[in-house]
């Protein structure tokens, strides 16, 4: 096997496994969604914590309060985290309105992580294929060469927006630093791809001249 076909076959393996983690996700996403639908949002405080030191990192499980007409409800985050908050930091809790006990944490969720991690996979394998492609028409077509990284940076840069929108629907919030307090150092995931959209296409535009006629 030689290298090219390795590459076709890494690449199409990221392409797949990146829409079948799309598929999964957006499953699990819609669910979620149809199972929350009718639910009220209120403001939790995280009030105290199991601690799992039998892994490493240690693994912490989160318990927030809530009042629904001056009751006090208590409920566990379903996503457990490596980095304890500040005692009181606020989470938006989804609850049943004929019964507030019945709610969920709004946090990452398994459907919007699955999401993610395709798109990422897809960003990869569209990557490699388009600059594959790119590479064989750069000298051959400058104009289909500069149409087609165009479309692939403003593609990868919207990817980034996406993945950005979707953490701030996920945690009801678009603040960058309640991004970063929920999904760490996955945060900076949408940041990167909007970077890399921007330099392709700004490198498509102001950069790649046009060879003289001859």
């Amino acid at each position: 096997m030689n290298k090219n076909t390795f590459l076709r076959l890494i690449l199409i393996l990221f392409l797949t496994t990146g829409l079948f983690f799309l598929y999964m996700g957006y499953m699990e996403y819609f669910a979620d969604i149809k199972k929350t639908k009718a639910y009220k949002t209120t403001d939790g405080y995280f009030m105290k914590y199991e601690m799992d030191n039998t892994q490493s990192p240690v693994i912490y499980t989160l318990t927030y309060s809530y009042v629904i007409d001056k009751q006090t409800y208590f409920i566990e985050s379903e996503n457990k985290v490596t980095k304890l908050p500040a005692l009181g930091s606020q989470k938006k809790i989804r609850y049943q309105e004929k019964n507030p006990q019945n709610a969920i944490v709004v946090d990452l969720n398994g459907g919007i992580k699955y999401i993610i991690v395709g798109l990422v996979l897809l960003v990869i394998a569209i990557f490699g294929l388009i600059n594959r492609l790119l590479n064989h028409y750069k000298e051959n077509d400058r104009k289909f060469y500069k149409v087609v990284g165009m479309i692939a940076g403003l593609f990868i840069l919207l990817i980034g927006v996406l993945i950005y929108y979707l953490y701030g629907i996920s945690i009801n919030s678009s603040a960058i630093l309640d991004i970063w307090n929920t999904v760490g150092y996955m945060s900076i995931i949408p940041f990167v791809l909007v970077l890399v959209g921007m330099v392709i296409v700004i490198t498509i535009v102001f950069f790649q001249r046009e060879e003289p006629k001859r």
